[in-house]
């Protein structure tokens, strides 16, 4: 779901575009990014590691042509449930981001799919 946009998150996003944006020509949504939980190969991010990602470019399927690019990480911050523990007994913790798209007529649809929770689950790449 599409949130409100403060003026000081506004202010952060203007800090990565070219011109100015208002409100009404962004959406901006919430997505969790990665965890400190072991993941399917036996991989877990830590907790230092979670603080990297603020800027980042959201693309599909790893391909980072410019076509690809297609939101913005504009604030992050880490999310700790205390009431949850990983595979490996630590307090889970998560990397939650906020992202920009500029709307535009040819992501109307995209932005639908969001809205609506078709997409929702974004895979990061690192090394």
């Amino acid at each position: 779901m599409s949130e409100t946009v403060s003026g000081e998150e506004l202010e952060k996003i203007n800090g990565y575009a070219r011109e100015l944006l208002t409100e009404d020509k962004v959406f901006v949504f919430r997505v969790a990014l990665c965890d400190n939980d072991i993941d399917r190969d036996g991989e877990k991010f830590s907790s230092g590691a979670l603080e990297l990602f603020k800027g980042r470019t959201g693309i599909f399927d790893h391909d980072p042509k410019s076509s690809k690019q297609t939101a913005r990480i504009f604030d992050t911050w880490v999310e700790t449930l205390p009431e949850k523990t990983t595979t490996d007994g630590e307090v889970y913790r998560r990397l939650m981001a906020k992202a920009y798209m500029v709307r535009t007529s040819s992501n109307g649809d995209l932005i639908s799919e969001i809205q609506g929770g078709i997409k929702k689950e974004v895979s990061v790449s690192c090394t």
